[in-house]
């Protein structure tokens, strides 16, 4: 179904980058699809995404405490295990 709205670029809502490194902190995080059809409406490229999100909480050193993979974005909970890693 194509979009029927006009696109419009996130806005930079970025903090300080030190506060992204704060252990007892927990950030809500969001990543868009570009524009087009919908991604994540494929079973199998929805387990490839979650996949390399469990990958990289242990690469990144990092908890993701929920998600929600929705058809063109995916929401997540996340916080670095220990202070300095952002």
């Amino acid at each position: 179904m194509p979009r029927t709205h006009p696109y419009h670029p996130a806005r930079n809502q970025r903090l300080d980058p030190e506060l992204y490194a704060c252990a007892d902190r927990v950030y809500f995080i969001t990543i868009r699809a570009q524009l087009g059809p919908p991604p994540f409406v494929r079973a199998s490229l929805n387990r490839a995404v979650l996949a390399i999100l469990r990958e990289e909480q242990q690469l990144q050193n990092c908890a993701v405490f929920t998600y929600c993979l929705m058809p063109d974005h995916l929401h997540f909970l996340a916080s670095p295990r220990q202070d300095g890693i952002s």
